[in-house]
């Protein structure tokens, strides 16, 4: 069976964090293929790039296999995307893979609050990356449930790279290269 991972999320925009994150997930767990998973229409966010730039700048930041990006929500006929609706569909059409579905602390501590969240631990091993500004807490009562990876910690967030170009400053090595040039080509963020 193949080992595949998931890593959702807005990718608004993709950064290196992103990345390294994936890269430490997939040879940890020996994984064939790792998909970055682009949120369509998530539920509890407000999205600033439309879907096809996102798409892209993901495109972008990948060297190619085993790393792949997935428009697979766009071509759901629901709205919004919830991760168990969406794991559920994927492993519908997808029955010969072992999903890992990979995600940070600072989501995973909010986890119950999720749509029908006990039903992700059915289609995917949970795979919780810890995050030093959430650290995920002692007594937490879904963490024997979960994956807990040590992974690099990179402290990087998008809603920072995005506040950076608003403000006229440089982003040089947060993102890689051809999304920064992307983002300033297509005047993203900028507003």
């Amino acid at each position: 069976m193949k080992r595949v991972g998931i890593l959702g999320g807005s990718f608004d925009p993709p950064h290196i964090g992103h990345f390294l994150i994936a890269q430490d997930v997939l040879e940890i767990l020996g994984l064939d293929e790792l998909y970055f998973l682009v949120t369509y229409r998530p539920p509890h966010r407000k999205i600033r790039a439309d879907f096809e730039d996102r798409i892209k700048m993901v495109e972008l930041m990948l060297p190619g296999p085993p790393f792949y990006v997935s428009d697979f929500e766009s071509r759901l006929k629901f709205a919004p995307t919830y991760t168990a609706i969406v794991l559920a569909e994927w492993k519908k059409r997808r029955k010969d893979e072992e999903l890992f579905f990979i995600m940070g602390s600072d989501q995973f501590v909010n986890i119950d609050t999720w749509y029908e969240y006990e039903s992700l631990f059915e289609f995917a091993n949970i795979v919780v990356c810890e995050r030093e500004k959430k650290p995920i807490p002692k007594d937490f009562k879904f963490k024997e449930r979960v994956l807990l990876l040590n992974t690099r910690r990179i402290e990087i967030s998008a809603k920072e790279i995005r506040r950076r170009i608003k403000e006229g400053k440089n982003i040089y090595l947060m993102v890689h290269p051809e999304v920064e040039e992307y983002i300033f080509k297509k005047g993203l963020y900028r507003k």
